[in-house]
């Protein structure tokens, strides 16, 4: 086992038997992931990024399995590691759309779901979520000399949040967006 952080490397070693079939799993308080399945035998290694857990204690779990049966649960690692952070979303953009505004953005790292609070000029607020899987919404009503101001989240699966990347609509219908630090 070696590596630092969120970011693993598993190392095996599988002797060759007949019917037999070893399944690497990393198991953690509120976590269980499937690292690799080895039929037959073989040695390789596998690069894994840590689960989304309660806790920083992980365990690495041959779990043996002999013609389609299970045999034996085998604790091969024990370690300490945090859970991966959500990232940034990339470069948000803000165009004027009819008589709303079309907010894009690329996907944050381990993002599942978005975030998206806009700021009118006026002081208006309003809270968007768009559909699961998608990377734009549409600000509806805004006005043709209206300012806006986006922050868009990445959340986990979990319901982790990530930092927030800005992006403003300036009154000429121009975009700007920057990285939140």
């Amino acid at each position: 086992m070696a590596g630092a952080g969120s970011s693993r490397l598993l190392t095996y070693s599988v002797a060759p038997l007949e019917g037999q079939e070893v399944r690497f799993v990393e198991v953690a308080a509120g976590a269980r992931k499937a690292l690799r399945t080895v039929k037959g035998g073989g040695k390789g290694s596998v690069r894994f990024q840590t689960s989304e857990a309660r806790g920083t204690k992980r365990s690495i779990v041959a779990e043996v399995i002999q013609d389609g049966m299970p045999r034996k649960n085998l604790t091969i690692a024990r370690f300490s590691a945090p859970s991966p952070r959500v990232g940034r979303p990339g470069r948000v953009r803000v165009r004027r759309r009819g008589k709303g505004a079309l907010v894009t953005w690329t996907p944050a790292p381990l993002a599942r779901y978005y975030d998206v609070s806009v700021v009118a000029s006026d002081g208006g607020r309003i809270a968007l979520a768009p559909r699961r899987g998608s990377r734009q919404v549409t600000v509806p009503g805004v006005g043709k000399k209206e300012r806006l101001t986006i922050r868009v989240v990445g959340i986990s699966a979990s319901g982790r949040r990530g930092p927030a990347a800005i992006a403003r609509l300036a009154d000429g219908g121009r975009s700007t967006s920057k990285r939140k630090r």
